[in-house]
């Protein structure tokens, strides 16, 4: 039984990992159509991605 509950909890983390994923990828697809339709969202975009590399 506990190889089952094994597999069971294996698949739900894939499944969430994939959620994650997913949903970061429709968070940066957003992003990007904003900054294409809107100068104040570019700036905030491109400030979001200088922060990034300042904190790497």
């Amino acid at each position: 039984m506990s190889r089952q509950r094994d597999k069971r909890a294996a698949f739900v983390l894939a499944l969430l990992l994939v959620l994650v994923f997913a949903f970061g990828q429709a968070q940066r697809a957003s992003a990007d159509r904003r900054a294409a339709t809107d100068p104040a969202a570019r700036e905030s975009l491109a400030s979001g991605n200088a922060a990034a590399v300042l904190h790497d």
